[in-house]
């Protein structure tokens, strides 16, 4: 349950606009889980229930700033407080024992929901009636930062692999952000973005990227696009990120670099309906996993190529 209240002000000098204001919510959750045990020959022998409750309250204020420029081009800047709350999963008092494995897998109900303190800025420079290009600098101090942790040292399962999620110390994120975006008279569409990120966490006195971040994500598209027509040939690559948090740094999961080529079509034949086509992962890129450094391969998943061919109907 969240209860949320929030006072908010804009006021405007010329060609700036200033949006202050503060938000504040109460949360409070009851959650029960299972706690499920699994014996040495891979039968259950024992379900049990747990129920647990929690709250918290957060004040997150935000201000925003935005500057029109008389040559087409507006400047933002923001200082906001926000929040990122633990998933359902995290927070279920779940348990599962699995005795011939040695493993146990475990919910965190105690989480605090993670909170970042936020600086904004950008310019933007607006081109004709169909483009655009901006550029972005943003930081993120971030304190809390919800990690799913592997350790053989947990006091109340000692020599097993207990995997759990846990509040880390402190983290943060340095950005930078480029993009364009051009529709020309023709109807030819092009687009080029990217992103670069510096990231710092802290969990137990140690230093490691932030989870499940890359450090580069670089997508374009080319398409073309009038009354009857519509296609567009779109490409992503975003870096290798760390997934989970070992006991040490051999045993760090991390998710490899991945590139996806998708294409989509829709061909308007009447005012009523059209037919579109879409293929998805031209490249046939697998999602792969490591641990440790790109040799110790984990897992390796191949999904192919996926086509879809329908019918859209306009009413």
């Amino acid at each position: 349950d969240i209860l949320a209240g929030y006072f908010m002000g804009t006021m405007d000098f010329d060609n700036l606009r200033v949006i202050a204001g503060v938000r504040v919510e109460r949360t409070a959750f009851d959650a029960t889980g299972n706690s499920v045990d699994i014996n040495e020959d891979g039968d259950i022998a024992a379900i049990s229930q747990r129920t647990v409750s929690n709250d918290y309250t957060s004040v997150l204020p935000g201000l925003h700033l935005r500057y029109d420029a008389d040559n087409d081009w507006v400047f933002r800047g923001a200082y906001t407080h926000t929040i990122g709350r633990p998933s359902f999963g995290d927070v279920s008092p779940r348990t599962r024992i699995n005795r011939e494995d040695e493993e146990v897998e475990m919910g965190n109900p105690m989480l605090d929901p993670y909170e970042s303190r936020n600086l904004d800025f950008s310019a933007e420079r607006y081109i004709g009636e169909g483009g655009i290009f901006s550029a972005g600098l943003f930081y993120k101090d971030i304190s809390g930062y919800i990690v799913t942790t592997n350790t053989r040292n947990h006091p109340e399962w000692p020599d097993f692999d207990v995997s759990m999620p846990v509040n880390g110390d402190d983290a943060s994120v340095l950005g930078i952000e480029l993009n364009f975006q051009q529709r020309f008279d023709s109807g030819l569409l092009l687009g080029v973005s990217a992103t670069w990120l510096d990231t710092e966490f802290s969990l137990d006195g140690e230093t490691f990227s932030l989870p499940r971040s890359s450090e580069q994500l670089l997508s374009a598209h080319i398409g073309y696009e009038n009354d009857v027509i519509s296609t567009r040939l779109a490409a992503v690559y975003r870096g290798e990120y760390l997934d989970e948090v070992g006991e040490n740094r051999d045993f760090d999961l991390w998710v490899a670099s991945n590139t996806q080529l998708d294409f989509t079509l829709d061909y308007r034949v009447a005012d009523a309906w059209s037919l579109y086509f879409e293929a998805s992962n031209l490249l046939d890129e697998p999602l792969e996993l490591y641990q440790g450094n790109p040799s110790n391969t984990l897992q390796n998943e191949l999904y192919g190529r996926t086509y879809v061919a329908g019918v859209k109907l306009r009413f």
